[in-house]
């Protein structure tokens, strides 16, 4: 399970420094339906760390961008509703999918509720933050291929490839030329949508501290936060080989210069992202303040 560092220190040997200007993030699926499947003291801490990134990247007005999935291919793109930073009201938060869940889960047997409460309620999408409902892996799907990996029926493709084409546009009204990618799932929606975004002309990111990642088989397993990486190379090279399993699959159709430009997602860690001489002092919500006791782990 994992502890909340203090600065991220050593994991920041892992890639290169981004360059200053124009830095963007996009937080990729941190919603119920996928924190539900951690341990309550991994979510957490995977949370309060997110969060504190998230209020730092605001506080030095680096843009943000949130997607959520929706499995029932329902996609919307719900653009700045204004140009302050003042939160969303709590049912604009369900609206945009940050409370999906299967369909067979029971309200009241969902874990780790109260935690993510706390955290959407904090950090959670501001009136400036553009949000994606998506109902594929990749934010920044709009082609054929796309709709193939998804399973997504070829009469809704017209309604997503408008909400992901507006998507795209914000991103790029945003000067989002290097995007670091944070969220759920880091061998999944998270790489995908930085494989996306590749495709689509920007350099992306994967925050190798910023994401979580599926203990074993996907989607059978638990949710967990760094667990398994003892150091930046180990996190790396993973990851790495997860690019490369994406995009050499026969059957997906990626060409040799789309597996090259995979090949130059960046994997770093937040501390490289703002800039190595500027320090960044994590502040972890206490433990007891977020009810834990009382949960099964």
């Amino acid at each position: 399970m994992s502890a909340t560092p203090d600065t991220n220190h050593h994991f920041n040997a892992a890639g290169g420094v981004i360059p200053a200007s124009g830095n963007a993030a996009l937080i990729v699926d941190v919603q119920l339906g996928c924190i539900r499947h951690m341990a309550p003291e991994d979510a957490a801490n995977y949370l309060s760390s997110l969060g504190e990134q998230i209020k730092d990247m605001r506080h030095r007005q680096i843009p943000i961008a949130w997607a959520t999935v929706d499995h029932h291919n329902n996609t919307e793109f719900h653009p700045p509703s204004g140009n302050t930073s003042a939160k969303r009201a709590p049912e604009e938060f369900k609206a945009m999918g940050f409370y999906a869940v299967a369909p067979d889960a029971k309200p009241e047997e969902i874990p780790n509720k109260e935690i993510f409460d706390r955290f959407i309620n904090a950090y959670g999408p501001r009136q400036n933050e553009g949000v994606l409902t998506k109902p594929a892996f990749n934010a920044f799907a709009t082609s054929e291929k796309d709709r193939v990996d998804a399973g997504i029926p070829v009469e809704a493709m017209p309604r997503i490839n408008a909400a992901h084409k507006n998507f795209g546009e914000h991103m790029k009204d945003m000067n989002a030329d290097n995007i670091a990618t944070f969220g759920a799932v880091g061998s999944v929606c998270c790489l995908e949508s930085a494989i996306g975004g590749r495709q689509n002309g920007f350099n992306t990111s994967l925050m190798l501290d910023g994401v979580v990642c599926w203990r074993g088989e996907g989607q059978k397993s638990q949710l967990v936060w760094r667990d398994g990486f003892e150091n930046a190379e180990d996190a790396d090279l993973w990851h790495r080989s997860e690019i490369r399993a994406a995009t050499q699959k026969p059957e997906r159709g990626f060409s040799e210069s789309d597996i090259a430009s995979a090949g130059e997602i960046r994997l770093t860690t937040y501390q490289d992202f703002i800039g190595s001489k500027d320090s960044f002092d994590q502040k972890p919500i206490p433990a007891s303040s977020l009810n834990l006791s009382h949960r099964k782990m």
